[in-house]
């Protein structure tokens, strides 16, 4: 096992190119991506076989492949939530103030920001089942863009393209390097896979009022009801009726004016979809084309609320007051159905991770709600320590997962 430094420069040469040539002086020049850097540092990777010669290219030797794609020497890249419990964390129950308290130990609570018990938890649980099975001096902690180490407090000084992120990532902060899964599970409506299993009718168009009022004609159904979705994430969706006037009901509407007002133009902005009545509604996480945690779409509940790693709770209707039913056979075939999409998605090499949430219709027949990114995904009542152990199984999460995080640097 290389030391921790050595592997850290070993990924650098691997990510972002290393080349070595003598110039006209006889001196040896090394060239780290674009940067001119001294060769001693890497001359011991050189010497010790784990780089070299193609040309004027070091590239890794064959033992170092094998060190790059190991699982257990990977390091994470866990972006913190600036979020912070309501309550005070006596008041939690005993696992999740244990927990919490933990969190605040490695990781601090921040003295200000958002206030949210759910939110907060969430964020508990998704660290914890990182540093619970990961080696705590391979995590490093992004606060808004400053990395430090875990264990250790060090400051990052390396290629983060060489760290595997992890944690709800912060979209607007631009320092944080785009996620590519994430990124490709938001366009999720122009996959032929989810329009045929959508279970209604569904158009995409851009942010034009014609193109809005066209689609809402084609799609709405006896009652008038459209939903109608802005895809730019967490913007946010409606359901407007226009069984009488769709110029009215648009116009009418203030996310749907605004959206038209602030991504004028844009291309592919809205998703509108049919109104149907909608059961059992369930959120599976997706690894490597399998269902490895689930739960139902209750979002009183956090993962510390968890029975089992495929929680079988769920309400019959989303809404909030509505009895939790204890549901085996409806998770079932959920499960089946998620399996099978998961499948046929990994078949076609679309995605390597993701969320995708499923439900019935009035007739007990399945379809998709909707896809996600992974990191960014509610929690619900699943066990995130499935999905990371997911993950580490990886013999290469490189090449295995080429829409998670290729080993190139990926411009924003």
């Amino acid at each position: 096992m290389l030391p921790k430094d050595r592997l850290r420069d070993l990924q650098a040469a691997d990510t972002l190119g290393a080349t070595y040539r003598v110039d006209e002086n006889r001196v040896g020049r090394f060239r780290l991506g674009d940067q001119e850097v001294p060769f001693q540092r890497y001359e011991w990777l050189w010497v010790a076989g784990y780089l070299e010669l193609d040309g004027d290219r070091l590239v890794p030797t064959e033992k170092a492949e094998k060190l790059l794609s190991n699982p257990q020497e990977r390091e994470w890249l866990y972006s913190v939530a600036g979020v912070r419990p309501a309550r005070n964390l006596r008041d939690f129950p005993e696992k999740a103030r244990v927990a919490a308290r933990d969190y605040d130990r490695k990781v601090g609570i921040p003295k200000t920001g958002p206030e949210d018990d759910e939110l907060f938890l969430e964020e508990v649980a998704r660290f914890t089942a990182v540093a619970d099975q990961v080696d705590n001096d391979r995590i490093w902690l992004n606060r808004d863009g400053a990395i430090t180490n875990l264990a250790t407090g060090e400051p990052f000084t390396g290629d983060r393209d060489a760290l595997f992120p992890w944690g709800a990532q912060p979209r607007l902060d631009e320092t944080c390097h785009p996620v590519a899964a994430d990124r490709f599970a938001d366009r999720y409506y122009h996959w032929p896979v989810f329009t045929r299993y959508a279970g209604r009718k569904v158009r995409v168009v851009d942010a034009d009022e014609g193109q809005l009022l066209a689609a809402c004609e084609q799609v709405a159904g006896e009652d008038g009801r459209v939903v109608v979705k802005v895809t730019r994430p967490k913007y946010g969706m409606t359901t407007i009726n226009v069984r009488h006037s769709v110029a009215h009901a648009i116009v009418e509407d203030d996310l749907i004016m605004g959206a038209l007002m602030h991504l004028d133009g844009t291309k592919d902005a809205f998703l509108v979809q049919k109104h149907i009545e909608m059961q059992f509604e369930r959120r599976f996480f997706i690894v490597d084309g399998l269902a490895v945690a689930s739960a139902g779409c209750i979002p009183a509940y956090t993962p510390f609320d968890r029975l089992a790693p495929h929680d079988p709770r769920m309400r019959r209707h989303r809404r909030d007051g509505e009895d939790i039913i204890w549901a085996p056979e409806q998770t079932k075939t959920l499960h089946d159905f998620a399996d099978r999409i998961a499948t046929e998605l990994r078949h076609s090499g679309n995605l390597s991770e993701y969320v995708l949430d499923v439900a019935l219709n009035r007739d007990g027949n399945p379809l998709i709600v909707e896809f996600n990114g992974i990191r960014n995904a509610g929690l619900y009542a699943s066990d995130p320590h499935w999905v990371v152990r997911a993950l580490l199984r990886r013999d290469d999460v490189w090449g295995r997962a080429p829409h998670a995080r290729p080993r190139a640097t990926v411009s924003a």
